[in-house]
């Protein structure tokens, strides 16, 4: 398979005629199965759903889709199984264009107009997406130096009652709590050298013991830490035998500038 670079440059390189010719090669519609076969293209090994094994047999085609037999539980799968284009007939361009309206962060009217699907869809759809986000989540392990720090956002809890609050009620004639306190949520940020991401809702408040102990098995051994003076990430490092970097805070603003 060539690479982006090869064939944008082979594009590039056609005159006007021959790049009529191109376009009227490309179909107009994404064919049927087209998901599929880009799952197929991606995916190194497919496992079995059902039981996790890896006795896996080509089993016909379905609608254009490409089946499967396990030979161990005798259940039939497809390629895109446990992924968030699972049982849908939407084409890929739909899907494309519903995750850039997610990244957008559009009401699900407006994404229902936008990609041609009804709100009921649009519905189903997100809770797909964010459930194989989380799955992809989990799996996530970070390596060698990371950047770590909590950011802290404003929590809406209106609505919520009393028995289920995180933090402590605010009252009508009370102001507001200023800078970082249990009335914002600490969402917890790490990032390797390799670019590998990984963010958690840690809880409310600044970081602390039990909200590193959320992230500890996303982190390699070996690691060092590239962080802020705070105790909680001088500590995790000094019981996990792992190197730290400091980073003053007044160092941050001046690269940022």
């Amino acid at each position: 398979m060539h690479t982006f670079d090869e064939l944008k440059n082979f594009i590039f390189s056609l005159f006007e005629d021959e790049l009529m010719l191109v376009e009227k090669l490309i179909p107009k519609e994404s064919k049927p199965g087209a998901i599929n076969d880009i799952i197929m293209r991606e995916r190194k090994q497919l496992i079995c759903p059902t039981c996790g094994s890896f006795h896996i047999v080509k089993n016909g085609l379905k609608n254009g889709k490409q089946k499967f037999y396990c030979k161990d539980c005798k259940h039939s799968t497809s390629a895109n199984s446990c992924s968030i284009s699972y049982k849908t007939k939407r084409s890929f361009e739909q899907w494309i264009q519903f995750i850039h309206c997610e990244l957008l962060g559009l009401s699900l009217e407006t994404e229902a107009q936008e990609c041609s699907i009804s709100r009921t869809t649009a519905f189903y759809w997100r809770h797909k997406l964010y459930s194989t986000l989380e799955e992809t989540r989990k799996s996530i392990v970070l390596g060698g130096e990371i950047q770590i720090d909590g950011k802290f956002i404003a929590i809406n809890l209106k609505g919520t009652k009393p028995k289920d609050m995180p933090r402590i009620s605010k009252k009508r004639t009370s102001t507001t709590y200023r800078g970082i306190s249990h009335h914002k949520l600490c969402i917890l940020t790490a990032l390797d050298e390799q670019d590998n991401l990984i963010m958690l809702v840690a809880g409310t408040g600044r970081e602390n013991t039990q909200m590193m102990k959320l992230i500890e098995k996303h982190l390699l051994k070996g690691i060092k830490l590239i962080c802020d003076g705070s105790h909680s990430f001088n500590t995790f490092a000094y019981e996990h035998n792992m190197k730290i970097e400091l980073i003053k805070i007044k160092m941050a603003i001046h690269f940022l500038k």
